[in-house]
């Protein structure tokens, strides 16, 4: 049930304002697994992890590999960040 709640609000929250949403707690309480649960409404979703080291050097070089990514269509994209 809490999970569905914070799934909901959160959501909402992306939905209506086209802004950023943090997510924090603990190792292990379910940001990933909401965040990507929450993936499944866009069509254009992105993840990236820091811990994955392809993921890393793309950040840390001077690639804009956000443009660089195909879209399935016009809609603004969810960015993922863990």
């Amino acid at each position: 049930m809490k999970q569905r709640l914070y799934y909901k609000t959160i959501l909402d929250e992306l939905s209506s304002t086209k802004n950023m949403v943090f997510l924090a707690g603990p190792r292990q309480s379910g940001k990933k697994t909401i965040s990507k649960m929450i993936s499944k409404n866009y069509a254009n979703s992105l993840y990236f992890n820091w811990d994955i080291f392809e993921h890393r050097k793309m950040f840390l070089s001077n690639q804009i590999f956000f443009e660089q990514i195909q879209r399935f269509d016009n809609s603004l994209p969810l960015i993922i960040l863990d």
